[in-house]
């Protein structure tokens, strides 16, 4: 998604505390529509949260909002807790459950490419397990950066493999 069509940036205020220096990501929400509909990372000094309205006014609920700003801080926190607000995402069937097998890897673990595809009882989609990781929407909501190769090379992440490296070096300290 682009941000040319953006109305609106709201930076989330809130202090992280010292977490915020041992996980220094730029995490962009991507709302139309009071739905999320995508999470952008980028690198930076420290943890920033911003919220963008990609069509239509920004309506997203101050409640919602406070739920998504308390989701983040219990990431920062290195605790697991299910996402407040529903995810969309126009995908594939077997994306789907791809990305919904993800969401049960604990922080500070990976499992293979290979893992997942016999978790999922399709042993030879290994590849197809990396097309579906790439084409997730929604990281650290659903954790694809802790799928790495057999062997326990890091693999392909869509943000990088610096970001990868600092998001599991992050959740396993």
């Amino acid at each position: 998604m682009s941000l040319v069509n953006s109305t609106k940036l709201q930076p989330v205020n809130r202090k992280w505390g010292q977490a915020a220096l041992a996980c220094p990501l730029h995490v962009s929400l991507f709302f139309s529509h009071s739905r999320l509909r995508k999470i952008s990372l980028a690198e930076g000094s420290r943890f920033e949260l911003f919220a963008f309205e990609m069509l239509g006014p920004f309506d997203i609920s101050t409640i919602e909002k406070e739920f998504v700003t308390e989701w983040f801080a219990s990431f920062l926190a290195k605790k697991h807790t299910p996402f407040p607000i529903p995810l969309e995402a126009d995908l594939g069937p077997f994306t789907k459950k791809v990305l919904e097998s993800l969401k049960e890897i604990p922080m500070g673990e990976t499992l293979s490419y290979r893992d997942v595809a016999e978790s999922l009882r399709n042993p030879k989609a290994a590849r197809a397990v990396g097309n579906a990781c790439k084409a997730n929407p929604f990281p650290l909501v659903i954790p694809c950066h802790r799928v790495v190769q057999t062997g326990g090379k890091l693999g392909g992440f869509a943000y990088g493999q610096k970001i990868k490296r600092l998001l599991l070096d992050f959740e396993r300290k």
